[in-house]
């Protein structure tokens, strides 16, 4: 006869369903003060995940904008002096110096990291959301789903560096190919803006800490509403994904030390 799932209480379970007594993702809890203790500890042990490495750029930007001309090599040095007082990433410093615009900028960006650009996106093809991704998931992520097929999957908005973490996170939650296309700085901000608005079901946001997000899972578990989990574990936060009769219900959980940094909206979609 098994006993309840949560290693602190190892109740065990009666003949008869014991009161308050509920299921989740094919465990047993003897109540559902159970589930969420349980469930809190294990979202406080999900570690974050380091950034992952970008490989070797084949070609320095330098290089890549004085074979197409787009600069002189006195100018490249002019920036490369700047470059050493203000900090900035030499594009960026190219930029404000009026040497090359922001189109030509990200298409260097593109071909040294060796994805697609674009031009053309605007925030009309992410009002409605896309692909199922809730607006809350979209915005923690870092990055804006455009198109959504169930054979090729989900083609996004990235800016440079590119953000692989946050793409393998999205591939391991969903089970989708992600395909990057680069964007300007200036147009990811106005996408995740603009992403699933026409969606919307009102403006309220909660904080999901470990304990916040357990008693919700919980709540919902013993509502009926959720029966299975996955949980996906990003840099700074934990996706986690609740399956249920009524659909899927996303939440951003903050990793320790991040409270203050993300907010999570659960969405039934």
């Amino acid at each position: 006869m098994p006993r309840c799932a949560h290693d602190a209480c190892q109740r065990w379970r009666p003949a008869f369903l014991a009161a308050g007594a509920v299921s989740f993702d094919g465990e047993w809890f003897c109540h559902a003060r159970c589930l969420r203790d349980a469930t809190a500890a294990r979202l406080r042990g999900f570690a974050p995940q380091p950034a992952a490495p970008a490989p070797p750029a084949r070609f320095k930007l330098g290089t890549l904008l004085l074979a197409a001309r787009a600069v002189t090599p006195e100018v490249l040095e002019r920036a490369l002096e700047r470059q050493r007082s203000s900090g900035r990433p030499l594009g960026a410093e190219l930029v404000a110096m009026g040497a090359i615009d922001t189109p030509t900028l990200t298409h260097a960006l593109a071909r040294q990291a060796g994805v697609p650009t674009l031009t053309g996106l605007t925030t009309a093809h992410v009002h409605a959301g896309i692909g199922g991704l809730s607006r809350a998931v979209v915005r923690a992520l870092g990055i804006v789903p455009f198109q959504f097929d169930e054979l090729a999957g989900y083609r996004v908005a990235v800016t440079a560096p590119i953000p692989r973490t946050a793409i393998r996170a999205l591939e391991r939650m969903t089970g989708n190919r992600v395909r990057p296309y680069l964007v300007a700085d200036a147009t990811l901000a106005s996408l995740l803006e603009a992403y699933g608005a026409a969606a919307m079901d009102g403006d309220g946001t909660l904080l999901a800490s470990p304990v916040e997000a357990a008693a919700h899972i919980a709540a919902s578990a013993r509502a009926g509403q959720a029966e299975a989990w996955r949980c996906v574990p990003a840099t700074t936060f934990t996706w986690v994904r609740l399956q249920g009769a009524r659909g899927i219900d996303d939440l951003i959980v903050t990793s320790a030390g991040q409270e203050d940094r993300w907010q999570a909206a659960p969405t039934r979609h």
